[in-house]
């Protein structure tokens, strides 16, 4: 395998390509990793999506139970509060 490399090198710079083969490489590079960025990026937005959908629940729920404060009872309250309280 490594003689295959090395004849390959010899000829790349036999017939000066190497900025061509350079050039290629890095387009290949930047074409394998485009998924893996994007991947990224919609994981740090789903994320994002998901903590603002649990923030308005929590807030929701917060100012249901102090809006019905008089009408259920506080073992209700807390209990529909507790999974919150971390």
């Amino acid at each position: 395998m490594s003689q295959c490399l090395w004849q390959g090198v010899v000829s790349v710079r036999a017939y000066g390509t190497q900025s061509e083969m350079h050039e290629k490489f890095i387009s290949l590079i930047d074409a394998n990793h485009r998924p893996f960025v994007m991947f990224f990026h919609l994981a740090r937005w789903l994320g994002i999506q998901l903590d603002f959908a649990t923030t308005l629940c929590v807030m929701l729920a917060s100012i249901l139970v102090l809006a019905l404060r008089h009408s259920i009872s506080p073992g209700l309250a807390g209990t529909t509060l507790q999974p919150f309280a971390k």
